[in-house]
This record gives structure tokens, sequence and C-alpha cells, in this order.
């Protein structure tokens, strides 16, 4: 069998493609033709119907219109409903960007959609929380801390900037939308100023108080080039530094009148990180190049300072008065060095600045996981160097980095118990028991949660693989078979008894090559990977995976349908196949094998069919769902296809190679787009899947899960963490002889 490219139905099977309007029109025809006879009996009853459903328009909220302005401030989470969807609660989310406030030494993070105030005067017990902000629409992406105030922006369908009155870090409450009129690129502060990048305008704030921000002047950003977008702001007083993406570096004084400010240029390349601290401007490129500029009177490169004697380049920096720290590393290499050099005296102000003492070094077990040192943080009073390893938020007393030290080898440090990591960090895998969500993501960790009470879900337990050596293991997928969790890692499968979840077990580990993927068909676990086929009794972990096949598969989809397994992958030749396996005996065989046209990300067996979330040839993003009639294992024909449109340019962003998911829910499919959100699709035709509507999910959505027996539909994601939405039953749709009219779901048509 041959699947479709996007545009073209090879099959007499396969339906063309139609426009939405059209799969709209005909799907309803379908509908009407079955119901004539309801429709004339009950003419008066489809007259009122309608005429609910226009009056509904206004007050049921669009797809597209989903949740507040501003996120209510007396709730930790913002509640929001779309259409089918009312968002109950929210953990987790990538950890980026540690910022200090030096007056008050807290330190603020970047968590998923939020930012959380973490108290580092005291490191010694721990680092603490002190609170956190109401969940922004999208993930957090740029901060600029000034005098208890954060200005920061997120990735959101419609990309905002937002102040947060952080005068009481342990309830940040004022959190404001700033409306200027264009999607914000980046942000600066410094004591009591802000500016946000608006395009290509510079909006300069004062927040002299947090809670009512005015704004003071907005002008052009002088210098930049056609097409050019801001990527980094830097402010010091009224002094100004741009990054731009043509590699160049706009320094602007905001004192002088805007017909006068001409600005100094700096051209070194594509700028990853900036400081400006009085006269200094610290500008860090994508080759790993460190620079120091003067800015004044005149503009003036003081040094730069490129790859070391042992061939590594700087990938990030932080800078505290006279104290400069270097995070150092070879591309694709685990051991990272971590140095304080010092600025002070005529050493550090003409030339490459000495060493206080000599470097740290640093494992970084998931090079995938960037480390971060924050700004501000350094070497006054002994104060810790904020890091992220490893997922978690790290600090490094600089008292012990600058510490004299005898010749010999770099020292080691190790993550230390004072490490703290939010639940939920990132999704990948999500497994359900009755009682326990598991959720896992790159960093090899496994949460046990309590779903109970989904607005708040709680911590049980956590496990983690040990790190040998190197090695940096990931999960790739989840599964419960009763009490007993298997995990699927990058190059092992390790089963953990979970009866006592506050500490789970493991009771079995086996190496299986790269590229795990797992199913349960019964007890019986099904494990595909680079090593081949294997099985094991899911409730007898101790008697282990048996190999069944020495064939390498690299599986993508995974489904099973009516006694069948289905699987969606690449043959060792490399060309997308789909495979209908038979698991009724102790052995496992192929019973059928065809080749496709698309790459399948994800399957789900929905009511008589199966479908398929694909993309054409090799693509990220998926792009269109597939509906397959697999009731003859030797002869899958497709019955109908939707494309699923590509997201606005500034749209949620997903992480290249999550695979998405599908979940067939009363009727209907619920697609997790890594990049949309979620895509409600009907599927009463299958021949005409109808797209019911498009419903936002923090940093888009990777994996799906439902509770069990419930409404409640769980959303996972790389970089949004976990998102626990209720879903309401589906509103009466009117019947209508031939014209289309809105409904409470949003006018008719494309």
């Amino acid at each position: 069998m041959t699947l479709p490219a996007r545009h073209y139905a090879v099959s007499t099977h396969w339906s063309r493609m139609h426009t939405k309007r059209s799969r709209r029109g005909w799907a309803l025809l379908v509908r009407l033709a079955s119901a004539s006879a309801a429709l004339f009996a009950f003419a008066a009853i489809g007259v009122a119907t309608q005429s609910a459903a226009i009056q509904g328009v206004a007050a049921a909220p669009r797809a597209d219109e989903a949740g507040p302005a501003e996120p209510p401030l007396e709730k930790d989470m913002a509640s929001w409903r779309t259409g089918r969807f009312t968002a109950i609660g929210h953990t987790g989310g990538v950890v980026h960007s540690p910022t200090y406030e030096p007056l008050r030494s807290i330190a603020w993070l970047a968590v998923g959609p939020r930012l959380v105030a973490m108290d580092v005067s005291d490191v010694a017990p721990g680092l603490r929380p002190l609170g956190r902000t109401p969940a922004l629409p999208g993930p957090v992406f740029r901060i600029a801390v000034g005098h208890q105030f954060v200005l920061t922006t997120d990735r959101s369908e419609r990309p905002s900037a937002w102040l947060i009155d952080g005068r009481d870090p342990a309830w940040p409450r004022g959190v404001r939308r700033l409306e200027l009129g264009a999607p914000p690129r980046a942000v600066a502060a410094d004591g009591r100023n802000a500016v946000v990048i608006a395009g290509n305008d510079i909006v300069l704030l004062n927040v002299e108080n947090p809670s009512a921000p005015c704004i003071v002047e907005r002008r052009t950003l002088p210098g930049i080039e056609p097409g050019a977008r801001a990527l980094h702001a830097v402010l010091d007083g009224l002094r100004l530094a741009v990054a731009t993406d043509d590699g160049r570096v706009l320094v602007v004084d905001l004192g002088l009148p805007e017909e006068g400010a001409v600005p100094a240029v700096i051209e070194e390349g594509q700028t990853v990180e900036m400081h400006l601290d009085g006269d200094r401007l610290f500008v860090l490129n994508e080759f790993g190049f460190l620079f120091l500029y003067r800015v004044r009177p005149v503009l003036t490169r003081v040094w730069a300072m490129a790859r070391d004697e042992d061939n590594r380049i700087i990938l990030d920096f932080g800078v505290a008065g006279d104290a400069l720290a270097l995070l150092k590393g070879v591309g694709g290499e685990a051991s990272l060095t971590l140095e304080v050099r010092s600025l002070a005296g005529p050493e550090g102000e003409r030339r490459e600045p000495p060493l206080l003492a000599p470097a740290v070094a640093i494992a970084q077990p998931h090079p995938s996981i960037p480390l971060y040192i924050s700004q501000g943080l350094g070497a006054r009073s002994g104060q810790p160097l904020a890091l992220l390893h490893d997922g978690r938020v790290e600090t490094v007393p600089v008292a012990e980095i600058s510490a004299p030290r005898g010749a010999g080898a770099v020292p080691a440090w190790e993550p230390s118990a004072t490490a703290w990591a939010p639940v939920a960090d990132t999704v990948i895998a999500m497994a359900r028991s009755h009682d326990l969500i598991a959720v896992a993501g790159r960093n090899g960790r496994v949460d046990l949660l309590d779903p109970r009470h989904p607005d708040a879900p709680r911590l049980i337990g956590t496990w983690r693989e040990e790190i040998a050596g190197d090695w940096a293991p990931h999960v790739q997928d989840l599964q419960f078979v009763e009490n007993v969790l298997w995990v699927a890692l990058n190059s092992r499968v390790v089963a953990l008894d979970v009866r006592k979840p506050e500490s789970p077990r493991p009771v079995y580990s086996k190496a299986v090559g790269s590229g795990a993927r797992m199913i349960i068909a019964g007890h019986r676990v099904i494990v595909f990977s680079s090593h081949g086929l294997y099985s094991a009794d899911g409730l007898r972990p101790d008697e282990g995976l048996r190999l069944l096949n020495r064939r390498s598969l690299s599986i993508t989809a995974l489904a099973m349908h009516d006694q069948q397994l289905w699987a969606a992958g690449h043959g060792p030749t490399g060309t997308s196949n789909l495979y209908a396996f038979d698991v009724s005996g102790p052995e496992i065989r192929v019973n059928a094998e065809h080749t496709l046209g698309v790459t399948i990300h994800a399957l789900a067996s929905a009511g008589r069919n199966l479908v398929a979330l694909s993309s054409a040839g090799d693509g990220i993003s998926p792009d269109a769902l597939q509906v397959l009639d697999v009731a003859d294992w030797s002869n899958v024909r497709g019955l109908g296809q939707l494309d699923l449109a590509p997201p606005a340019a500034d749209g949620r962003v997903g992480i290249a190679g999550t695979r998405g998911a599908l979940l067939a829910w009363d009727g209907s499919v619920i697609v997790a787009h890594p990049s949309v959100g979620l895509i409600e699709v009907d599927l009463s035709v299958p021949s005409f899947p109808d797209e019911l509507g498009r419903f936002p999910v923090t940093a888009g959505a990777d994996t799906l899960l439902r509770d069990v027996g419930g409404d409640v539909l769980w959303v996972g994601s790389v970089l949004g963490g976990l998102t626990a939405l209720r879903k309401t039953a589906p509103e009466a749709r009117p019947v209508q002889l031939w014209l289309p009219i809105a409904t409470a779901w949003g006018p008719a048509g494309p």
C-alpha cells in the first residue's frame, strides 16, 4: 500500500482533497440525508435551535479568542476556556534564564509559562522558591529585571510584553499586559527604567510605580537595517544596546533627542548574550567569542576572548562588579569548565582578564539541556553563581571557585543537594494507572503525581536513572501494567515497582539499544528498539524481556486496533512503512507491511478505523490527519484526509523531533500538535474528517492522556510542562437545509 503525499490520492479508495468549505458541505449533506425524517417532523424545534445558536455567538468564546486579557490575580492558574476545553491546572515547564536582582538577593527564573522568584541569600540549606506568577498565555521568552519589577515576553499566538509587580516576591500580584501595537522582540530594564523593542520601535517606560507604569517615549530604533529584527537588549541608565539578527549591535543614547541619536554600531556576528555595566559592554557571539567594548566617550573595543589552549569556547558568561564568570566547553562534549576572572586593575582593563583561580570542571550529562550563568551573580560577598544543571537550578559559591589552589588537576564540581527542579519540567511521555500519573522528559527523571486534584497535581515520588560516565539518559516512553511502571530510556528499559509511589524501586533493567518504543497488549509489554523486538509479562518483570526478532525497526508510532498491533516507522532501507503484527500468540509475527509516502508521527484506534498523524516525506511537524480502513490488514484503504494548516510565523514553537499525539474521544479525535496546540476533529463521517476547533495550549502539545473514566484531559509539552483541561459535552449543532449559519463554535466555512 502507498499512502498519498499531501495533495494526491493514488488509491481509488482515497477521496480527493476538498477544501474546508466543501468538506463541511458534503459532510453536512450526508448528515442531512440520515436526519431528513426528523428534520421535517420537528421543523419548529429546528428553527428555535437556529435562533438560539445565533444568539449564542456573542456569549460563547471562539477557539481563537481564548483567555482573559490578563490572568486573574487571585488564582495561581490563569483559568481559560476555549470552546470544549477549560484549563483547570498547570505545573512545570522548561527552566531557563536565571536573572538576579542584587538589592534583595532574589533570582527570577522562567519556568514554562511562569516566573518563579528564588531566595538566594543563603543557599546552604537549599534553594527556596518564594513565589510564582500566574501562568501567562505562552512560555516565558525574554526576562529583564529592574528594581522590584520584572519585564518579560511570552511565546504565544499573540506574543505580548508583561510587567510583573515584584515588590512582594512571595506573591507577585501585578501582572499587566503592555499593549504596544507590535510584537515585542526584546526587553531591558535598569533601576526604574524599562525598554521594550516592539517591532522596530523603542518604547521607554517609567516603572516608578510597578502597578502603574507609564510610557515616557516611543521612537524608531535608529540604524536598524530593512528586514532586520531585534534579538536582545540591555539597558544601563538611558544607554541602550540592541542586538539584531543580522549580526549587528546598535548602541543608542536615549538621553539625546531622537533626531540626534545616531547609534554606534558593532559588527561581530550574531549575538547570543550581552551585558551593559556603566561604560563596559560585553558581547558574546554565536561562535563563542566574548568582546569587551568601552562605550564612552567613543565606542572602542578593549579586548576579545576566543578559544583557549584546550579549544574550549565560551558558552555563557556573567558579570558582577569586577568578577567575570565564564562557562566554557567543546561542542558535543559533556564536560564543561567554570572559571572566574578579574576585571579589576589595568590587567583586566587593557587585555584578556587574568584568572582569579584555576577553573572548576562541571559534568554536563545532558548536552541538550543548556547551562546558564545569571547576570549579576558573582563575586560580591561570596554571592553564588546560578546555574541550570541537568534541568535543575544549582548554585556555585564564588568564594570556593576563587579560593587559591595549588597546582594540579582541575577540581571537579558536583551537583549538590541544594539543587531545585520543578515538577514536570519537560514532558515527553505520560502514563496513567488507577491512582497515579507518571510524567517524564529529557533529563531521565520520572515524576509520579496524584491526579485526584488536577487543579494542583501533587508530587508523590520521583525516580531518576543513575548517570554512568557521560551517558545521558532521557525517557522515550512510559507504560503502566498495574503496579509496575515500565520506562523506556534512550538505551535501556527499566521496570519500577510503584506500590510505594513515594519511593519507586527499580526491579529490572536491560540494555535494548536506541530508539525504544513500547506498547501494552493485555499484560504484555512489547518493545521495539534498534536491537530488535522484545516481549515480557508486564506483571512479572523479574522474568525479563525476551528477544523475539533481531530485525531493527525505527518505530515512530504504535496502536492496538481490534487485537492487532499496528506500527509505523522506518525500515532498514529508510522507507516509511506501516506494519501489522499478530500478537495473539506467544510469538509476534508480521502479518503485513505497507510502504508509505508520508511519515507517521502518531496512531490511534478510533471506532472501526485507524487514524494517523502524518507529514509529507520526512517532515518534522505534522501537517495532515489520515483516516484508514484496516479491517483487512492486507489491504489498508485510505478513507479521508484533513490538512492541518501550518502555524503562523509568530505562533507557538515546538521542539524539533517531538512527535505529537492522537486520542480518540466520543466520536472525535483530539490531535496534539507540537506547534498549534490541540485540534479536535469530528470523525462521524470517516471519509470527510471535519475540524471542529483549535485550542491553544501553553507551548504547544506533544502528548495526551485521558483521565480514567473521567472528563479530564492531560496535555504534556516539551516546553510548557503539564496542563489539565476539562472537556465539556458537545453543543448541539443546528440542523439546516442549505445555508450555513453562525453557531456557538463560530461562523461556518473556512
